[in-house]
């Protein structure tokens, strides 16, 4: 099992989690949209490929050409690491695994498709295991990002995406693989009750949260916190988050 940390490389960010990310987690990285989080996730891989570690970046959301012209705006492509950090894009195909869903939920309705123990099998997510596994046995890498939670809700079983999701993750674990989740929130609850809960949140070993707050009537600062992280001594305050042209760095928040 893997034990080493995976650095964020995010100034002063790694400190607060003692270290990095523990190995062999499963950590969501949450926030609204323009909070930086498909940013974040790519910019720790980048970063890790430039030190030696190979990576995957699954794109859900986002094709190959666009997500690296806009990781490249941002200073994120390091030729020192380009060959360590590779892309599935699986982009063009999210009508086509959204059609395959159906198709088998819809075989499944009809006993057409069966598991053991009488339970659908979930065919498409089998599928991208069988990939993951396949490029991992060629390329040797131990963290992955996943952009995004609703790409990868469309490979579940609808009727059980609970225990689809606890197996995924669960087979992440057995893999040795540390993965980076990108889930987009609201940017307001109509609940007011406050933010639903998710049972990913429960799955998953940690959280990081991004967040834009209102420091005064008209200026917004992006913050980032981390919820959780099983396995570690880590704070919990929200620190200031910037983008300085290249990287990311914190500070002690402002007050409102």
């Amino acid at each position: 099992m893997v034990t080493g940390r995976t650095k964020t490389f995010v100034d002063g960010f790694d400190e607060a989690l003692s270290g990095g990310i523990p190995g062999n987690k499963i950590v969501l990285i949450k926030g609204s949209t323009g909070t930086m989080k498909s940013s974040l996730a790519y910019y720790i891989l980048s970063k890790n490929a430039s030190a030696g570690k190979n990576s995957l970046y699954i794109t859900f959301e986002q094709d190959r050409k666009s997500l690296e012209q806009q990781m490249s705006s941002l200073g994120f492509m390091d030729t020192k690491g380009e060959n360590l950090l590779h892309i599935f894009d699986l982009s063009k195909g999210k009508e086509r695994l959204e059609e395959l869903s159906e198709k088998i939920r819809k075989m499944g309705e009809d006993g057409s498709v069966a598991s053991q123990g009488g339970k659908r099998q979930d065919l498409v997510i089998s599928l991208l295991r069988r990939k993951i596994d396949e490029m991992r046995d060629r390329m040797g890498f131990e963290l992955v990002v996943i952009d995004s939670l609703d790409g990868l809700h469309l490979v579940m079983n609808p009727e059980n995406a609970r225990v689809s999701m606890f197996e995924f993750f669960e087979w992440m674990r057995r893999a040795g693989l540390t993965c980076l989740v990108v889930c987009e929130e609201s940017l307001e609850s109509s609940d007011p009750k406050g933010p639903e809960i998710h049972y990913e949140d429960f799955l998953a070993d940690g959280i990081i949260e991004l967040r834009m707050e209102p420091i005064n009537n008209i200026d917004i600062q992006r913050r980032i916190r981390c919820v959780k992280m099983r396995g570690t001594n880590h704070s919990t305050d929200y620190y200031s988050f910037f983008y300085d042209g290249s990287g990311f760095e914190i500070a002690k928040a402002i007050s409102t």
